[in-house]
């Protein structure tokens, strides 16, 4: 039996009410509890995650990009989203003078890792970079904000079919800024769930307004109907009711939603995304330094709330079944700085994603476009090992460890970038790799700081099989020397060599100085200058290019040079040339001699490549020696270095050659690193067939140079098919658009021209197999060791030389490491 509520005495039911009042109160302080505690957990560990747009943004990708975060942010129970709120994240676009900048706000209670790789997966080729958030800063003199809301209910959607982007109006807004003006717009974004999106066609109406609106239609419509049947009966009658069709009913319920465009687009929004999110839209204008008129703080007021109306009416291009209305901000600075989300409009992820995503224009003033796109490597590229020599770190998450296999490293390779992008800090720890390991290196550097580089960081037992030959610090006895036309092949100097050893040198040398000077050499000096280092080579003794000047200006040295020459062939030119006038030989030997003064003037180059031969190179190859050569254009200039640089080129390349007769298995590899290659590559063979039997002799080529310009067409392309590493810093537009071919489709032109500092394409080879094109960040260098330089250079010249071995003038050469004889004549 029910009680009658007259038969409960007051006082229980007033206990019974404040009880349930009690109870209500406690749960509402709780929940509000809760939801601060939790916005102040979220703003103590929050990160900033910038976003670096790519090059070309398609529009789609931001559709994508909202939908994988509403599976992204953990999901709470009703219950739990009711009492304590769901976490969020924050959309900025920050405007200042130096221009835009895109962020995502992210709260401590989600990992900022998770929502970078988010962006990147959603638009490729987009950096992230993470952060703290910034501190708040209050405004030195004037603020002014406000927010958006929908003007009509939810259900209805705003417009996201633009044929422009949409952003456009609010980045003119907002831009450009002058010095101590910001303005920041805030897309603050919480997941809610496909049915309370769906509930959106059941909800009709819940404010007093809207319920006001539909009853004053419904009692109108009544109204008319009731008009039109008593208008009926009065001029037909009643029998006219009777002989009416019946008409259909009209579709009741949820049916009648699509009886119009605006509620098909109601029923889309609702239906059309499995999902949407609860969106506040905020903006600030503020000014950090007053004007400087006297009436500063109302201009600065004024010029601060202009410019929050043109931000907030810019939102006008999303107007469609429903708009925005701009909505007063308190206190904005501190309101946009907390990111507190409460309220707020249901948007489905489609208009969430016409509001925030990155610019699809693609020219914005002042916007931060991300370089090249982080490519991670293939598995198959190597990581670490003794045979693996270190290139850098692999700039795509997950990062890692990339290098190039030795044997993969015999195909040689191209680096190529502009001045200061990182291409010898490559260099430096390829070659201390490969002296740590045993390998022997030359290294040919025009400048001078790689081979310190160097040279400074080497252990003290690679430091001690080292060879350095450096123009500024000669050792007591002078610099070491590598006599281009002193073949060492381990027979006594009074043997002469045969005519093809003899050949090889001799075209080598000519071709070198051919290109060199090729501006000013005709057939005359090559002819006169090719037979001159022939009969050198065949005369008994040491040959040398010193010894040409007094071959063709000296009559009785050149007699006495011609003993022992007994091929017909060179006795029959020196007779002709012998018939010749005093004056008439000085003419044809005088564009031959002004290039060679180029070496014979310098100390240092004459010293190099006039004297006897004292370091082994094909010993120095095989037993894993190291030969720095240092020769700076400023001190030497550029036609001496040329010179200098290219006949050494030539001379490891002989020594190369002599691993002919080594068994393929028991060559050990060997590594030639040239700096400036475009300066040394003047040898008389195609580069392309030297780069062929290069890999089979097991000499790595490392071709280094700044742009493609510096390379005739042939040997561009020589190098290209042939040096199949290729590892490419930042390059010119030009450059970039032809060696993309290599990097496609992986890495465009855009990529390659908007490398960073030290960040580098690399093509690379795995197992002789090409891999796809990955990007690579190269390492510091180590600290160097705070050893001088000059003290270790020469340090076998700093000895006395050791006497020949009976039977050869060749000094006794123990290991490849430099020990320099004394000049012929010179006290011992």
């Amino acid at each position: 039996m029910v009680t009658p509520l007259s038969a409960i005495p007051l006082a229980e039911v007033l206990a019974v009410l404040g009880g349930s009042a009690a109870i209500t109160a406690v749960g509402v302080t709780g929940s509000w509890t809760l939801r601060r505690g939790r916005e102040r957990r979220d703003r103590h560990g929050a990160a900033r995650v910038e976003i670096a747009v790519p090059p070309r943004v398609d529009p789609g990708s931001a559709t994508a990009f909202w939908q994988h975060l509403l599976g992204l942010l953990p999901a709470r129970t009703r219950l739990l989203r009711r009492l304590a709120g769901a976490p969020h994240v924050s959309f900025e676009y920050e405007f200042a003078p130096g221009g835009l900048t895109i962020a995502l706000w992210v709260p401590s209670s989600i990992p900022p890792p998770q929502i970078a790789a988010a962006v990147r997966s959603a638009w490729p080729g987009a950096r992230t970079t993470i952060a703290p958030t910034r501190p708040a800063v209050d405004p030195a003199h004037a603020e002014a904000g406000g927010r958006l809301r929908l003007a009509r209910p939810p259900r209805f959607p705003i417009a996201t079919d633009h044929r422009t982007d949409p952003l456009r109006a609010v980045i003119g807004a907002a831009s450009p800024l002058p010095v101590g003006q910001r303005v920041l717009v805030q897309v603050l974004a919480r997941p809610v769930s496909s049915a309370r999106m769906a509930a959106l066609t059941r909800t009709r109406a819940r404010t007093p307004a809207a319920l006001a609106v539909r009853i004053a239609g419904l009692v109108a419509s009544a109204a008319a109907t009731l008009a039109q049947e008593i208008v009926t009966t009065l001029v037909h009658g009643p029998a006219h009711r009777a002989t009416q069709p019946a008409r259909p009913r009209t579709a009741a319920g949820p049916d009648r939603w699509v009886d119009s465009a605006q509620n098909r687009a109601a029923a889309g929004k609702a239906h059309g995304s499995g999902g949407g999110y609860r969106v506040a839209i905020r903006y600030l204008a503020t000014i950090d330094s007053p004007p400087a008129e006297h009436d500063g703080g109302d201009l600065a007021r004024a010029v601060c709330a202009a410019r929050a109306r043109a931000v907030g009416a810019a939102f006008a291009g999303y107007s469609g079944h429903n708009h925005f209305r701009r909505r007063p901000l308190h206190h904005p600075t501190t309101t946009t700085a907390a990111r507190a989300l409460r309220g707020g409009d249901l948007l489905s992820v489609a208009e969430l994603a016409a509001l925030a995503h990155l610019p699809t224009d693609e020219h914005v003033p002042g916007l931060r476009r991300a370089g090249a796109a982080a490519v991670a490597p293939p598995p198959q590229i190597p990581a670490t090992g003794a045979g693996v020599r270190p290139l850098g770190d692999a700039d795509a998450v997950p990062a890692r460890p990339v290098g190039l296999s030795v044997a993969d490293a015999r195909h040689h390779v191209w680096v190529l970038g502009a001045t200061g992008a990182g291409k010898s800090t490559l260099c430096v720890h390829g070659v201390l790799a490969d002296a740590a390991s045993g390998r022997a290196v030359v290294v040919i550097d025009p400048k001078g700081d790689l081979v310190h580089d160097i040279h400074t960081r080497l252990s003290d037992h690679a430091r001690a099989r080292t060879i350095l030959i450096d123009p500024a610090h000669p050792g007591p006895h002078g610099w070491p020397s590598l006599n281009p036309l002193h073949t060492p092949d381990h027979r006594s100097a009074s043997t002469p060599p045969g005519p093809e050893v003899g050949d090889t040198a001799v075209e080598n040398v000519v071709s070198v100085f051919a290109r060199v000077f090729s501006s000013a050499w005709g057939h005359r000096s090559e002819d006169l200058f090719r037979v001159a280092c022939l009969t050198l080579r065949h005369h008994p003794g040491v040959a040398s290019l010193d010894q040409i000047p007094e071959l063709l200006t000296d009559r009785a040295t050149r007699a006495r040079l011609l003993t022992g020459v007994t091929d017909p062939r060179l006795l029959r030119f020196w007779r002709q040339f012998d018939q010749l006038s005093d004056p008439a030989a000085a003419q044809i030997a005088a564009p031959l001699l002004n290039k060679l003064r180029a070496v014979l003037l310098r100390p240092f180059a004459e010293q190099l490549l006039c004297r006897p031969t004292t370091v082994d190179l094909p010993r120095l190859l095989d037993r894993g020696g190291l030969l720095l050569v240092r020769i700076p254009k400023g001190v030497l200039g550029e036609d001496t270095v040329r010179l200098v640089g290219s006949l050494l080129v030539s001379q490891v390349w002989a020594a190369a050659l002599t691993r002919i007769t080594q068994p393929e298995h028991q060559r050990r590899d060997a590594s030639l690193l040239v700096d400036e290659c475009h300066n040394f590559l003047n040898l008389p063979y195609r580069i392309e067939d030297m780069l062929a039997e290069a890999r089979g002799f097991r000499l790595s080529l490392t071709l280094a140079h700044q742009h493609l310009g510096q390379l005739t067409p042939a040997l561009r392309d020589g190098i290209a098919a042939n040096a199949r590493n290729k590892i490419l810093f930042q390059l010119s537009p030009s450059d970039a658009a032809w060696l993309a071919r290599h990097t496609l489709p992986e890495l465009g032109p855009h990529d390659l021209a908007h490398l960073d500092g030290f960040h580098a394409a690399a093509a690379l080879l795995t197992d002789s197999a090409p891999a796809r094109a990955f990007t690579l960040t190269t390492r510091p260098l180590p600290p160097a060791a705070a050893i001088p330089m000059p003290a270790r250079v020469g340090s076998r010249a700093d000895r006395p030389a050791r006497r020949p071995n009976p039977g050869t003038a060749r000094p006794d050469v123990r290991d490849p490491r430099l020990h320099t004889r004394p000049k012929p004549g010179s006290p011992t």
